[in-house]
């Protein structure tokens, strides 16, 4: 990668792409969400197999236990700790989980896109 400019734009682009995804993902499943949670209860093997061949994002699908609400898709660059002014691009999606039953709390947390670290590189000269 040619600059930082460059780097981040791209770890922006595959953060919007990945934040597409999860909306998609999510609407397929809300679209039919009673016969996915029946299928849940009655098959779990089955339900496993379909949500992993069908959804890319399946971590943030709510379920009947906890719903997820997508925050924010973000980039931050990082240095690369082994080669002085080598840096990569982080790109994550922060998402709040949300237990419905009352027990435990709300949290926030976040999960790398795939294609960005390290993926996304570029060279810094340091002063």
């Amino acid at each position: 990668m040619a600059n930082r400019t460059e780097a981040m734009k791209l770890c922006d682009d595959q953060v919007g792409k990945a934040l597409d995804e999860i909306e998609a993902d999510r609407k397929l499943y809300d679209s039919n969400r009673a016969r996915y949670e029946k299928l849940q209860e009655d098959d779990y093997k089955k339900w496993i197999d379909i949500k992993y061949d069908r959804f890319e994002w399946m971590l943030l699908l709510d379920s009947p236990d906890e719903k997820i609400n997508i925050l924010r898709g973000y980039c931050r660059p990082s240095p690369n700790k082994k080669f002085v002014g080598q840096w990569y691009a982080f790109g994550y999606v922060e998402y709040l989980r949300r237990p419905l039953d009352g027990f435990g709390e709300s949290k926030v947390d976040r999960v790398m896109v795939a294609g960005t670290k390290p993926f996304i590189t570029w060279e810094e000269s340091t002063p």
